[in-house]
């Protein structure tokens, strides 16, 4: 088994950048981070890379950067797309926050293609003053179970009053609950399959 470290880095923090391109941007950090233990191109056997096609602008724009490391000897590359991950990491972040403040209200939460989250409200025949007690529900939807072969069976119990269920809004997640994100962000992101 080879040893693997981290020998060096570099790194440069900036709130826009909008006179280089990513290739100008990125080659003097990899320059930086080579110098600073003396390896040059030629001794380089791996290059693992990350892109963010949405800030750039641009779909692939990683192919476009891979002129900065260098490709010349050709060596393994491997790249990750930071957008999915970065985008997903916000749009879970805001639907959390959209379903907490939901379901405090005693509300319902629909999540397309995926599942319920609700009340189920019971009266309490023992309270005296008519008690309603509140059970939570979860229940995946019938195109998740099918689409996943999963056995479905209707959630709400018999004579039990169950809280309506509200759909999300991409809108109103990506205005509301984030900071960042776009409506179209917050569509795209990974769903589960109709």
């Amino acid at each position: 088994m080879r040893d693997i470290a981290v020998v060096a880095f570099s790194q440069r923090q900036e709130a826009m950048i909008n006179t280089e391109s990513e290739v100008e941007f990125m080659v003097p950090l990899m320059n930086e981070a080579k110098d600073a233990v003396g390896l040059t191109q030629q001794e380089m056997g791996f290059t693992c890379s990350g892109s963010s096609d949405f800030l750039a602008g641009q779909a692939f724009s990683f192919v476009m950067t891979i002129d900065g490391t260098g490709p010349v000897p050709p060596i393994s590359e491997s790249h990750v797309e930071q957008d999915g991950a970065w985008a997903l990491y916000e749009a879970w972040d805001a639907l959390n926050a959209w379903m907490i403040e939901k379901i405090a209200q005693h509300k319902g939460v629909t999540v397309p293609t995926f599942a319920n989250v609700t009340w189920q409200f019971t009266a309490t025949d023992s309270a005296p003053d008519g008690e309603v007690r509140c059970r939570p529900v979860f229940a995946l939807t019938e195109s998740f179970c099918r689409a996943n072969k999963l056995p479905y069976k209707k959630p709400h119990g018999a004579g039990a009053t169950v809280a309506p269920c509200i759909e999300v809004s991409h809108s109103v997640l990506a205005l509301r609950y984030s900071r960042v994100l776009t409506k179209d962000m917050v569509r795209r992101t990974p769903r589960a399959p109709r």
